[in-house]
């Protein structure tokens, strides 16, 4: 009677949300923990933000339907900003205001999905929604392995995953779960075989660059602007990491107008947004985008945590990555068994999320994006740890 794959999607939350649901509980319980689990901003939102919200509300008409692809100024703004960090020549009339980067994905996933046989290729390790918003589409979710424990590409995998069939590449910069900045380097070299990929098979294969954390970047790294190393890229965008505004959802699809098919994918990013209901952006936050003002939240907590725990997690003898951006660190398990160290952690407070869902079987991934006092509790009960597993 029921659509059952969306019914178990209900029944059953990610691994994540599990664990973020059951440290609440125990937080309610006044129970200490410490929860490493979910991606939570913890820097301060901006005082601007809070201060163009407080004005808006109070101002007239901003709660009135906008066009569907966003108000005008707003888009300009997004434009501005966009061009702005990765020095490109966009249009607004290339972008659609979105309830967040999720939305986006969703959107431009089903607008590229035509039957059941398409695939959606993502590079390892990924957000585990990403299989989730390929399969709702009804296209077939393809992993690209990951080759070395910095998570580089494995270009002998992706050479040969990458078919006929091929849709799309998503592309998560800096990646979650592991944190890892993909240079110009690399993303050129994934460019040089998606173009003879495109040559081989005569059809667009496009590169879904997901850009929620692109502002958060440490230790001088440089984040290369895909769109500028390959034509046919399609930008998914979120404000909630940069401004710590995770509850409140706006973000935006962006292509440039060197895009092939640019007409007929703006439309059909519409249509895809219109089939599931969405009528526009929430007008309060269009209004914060059209008075923005380039002040983003304070990273520099995120860096902090990471050296604080990359460090602490390598003197007590555990392997983990020195990640480049975003806010996640990945842990590996001692005995290879990742579900087992996370609920030896769980026993003593301490939550970390399994990586199997994220395509990295025996890691965990830690949220470095918690307050500096949980970031050095946790190093206190990963000395706990590191005695179970004798190291």
């Amino acid at each position: 009677m029921l659509n059952k794959n969306l019914l178990a999607l209900g029944k059953h939350r990610s691994e994540i949300r599990e664990l973020f649901e059951y440290g609440k509980t125990l937080a309610e319980k006044g129970i200490p923990v410490c929860d490493l689990t979910l991606g939570n901003p913890s820097a301060p939102t901006p005082t601007w933000v809070t201060d163009a919200l407080l004005k808006g509300i109070n101002s007239e008409n901003v709660h009135a339907y906008t066009s569907a692809q966003g108000s005008q100024k707003a888009r300009q703004v997004a434009t501005d900003l966009l061009n702005a960090y990765h020095k490109t020549h966009f249009s607004s009339e290339g972008i659609i205001l979105t309830c967040g980067a999720a939305a986006s994905l969703c959107g431009v996933i089903k607008t590229l999905t035509e039957s059941d046989t398409d695939e959606i290729a993502v590079l390892t390790p990924y957000f585990p929604e990403y299989k989730v918003f390929i399969e709702n589409a009804g296209a077939k979710f393809v992993p690209i392995p990951f080759a070395t424990s910095d998570f580089s590409v494995d270009y002998n995998a992706l050479e040969s995953l990458i078919t006929e069939n091929t849709k799309a590449l998503i592309i998560n910069n800096p990646n979650n779960p592991s944190g890892k900045v993909y240079t110009s380097q690399e993303i050129e070299f994934i460019a040089k075989i998606l173009n003879e990929k495109q040559n081989k098979f005569n059809h667009p294969i496009f590169i879904i660059s997901d850009e929620p954390y692109r502002e958060i970047v440490f230790d001088g790294a440089k984040l290369p602007c895909i769109a500028d190393l390959y034509k046919n890229t399609i930008i998914c965008y979120s404000f909630s990491k940069s401004l710590s505004l995770p509850g409140e959802r706006i973000g935006y699809i962006a292509i440039s107008d060197d895009v092939c098919l640019f007409n007929d994918l703006y439309a059909g990013f519409l249509g895809a947004l219109r089939s599931v209901g969405y009528v526009c952006a929430p007008s309060l936050f269009q209004y914060m985008i059209e008075n923005f003002e380039p002040v983003f939240s304070d990273f520099s907590v995120y860096e902090s945590n990471k050296n604080i725990l990359t460090k602490g997690l390598l003197n007590l003898g555990f392997t983990c990555n020195e990640p480049k951006g975003a806010f996640y660190l990945m842990v590996k398990a001692p005995d290879g068994n990742s579900k087992k160290m996370s609920e030896m952690a769980k026993q003593i407070g301490l939550l970390i999320v399994p990586a199997d869902s994220f395509g990295a079987n025996g890691y965990v991934r830690l949220a470095t994006c918690v307050s500096p006092d949980t970031a050095k509790a946790s190093l206190e009960l990963f000395k706990l740890l590191a005695k179970e597993y004798n190291l």
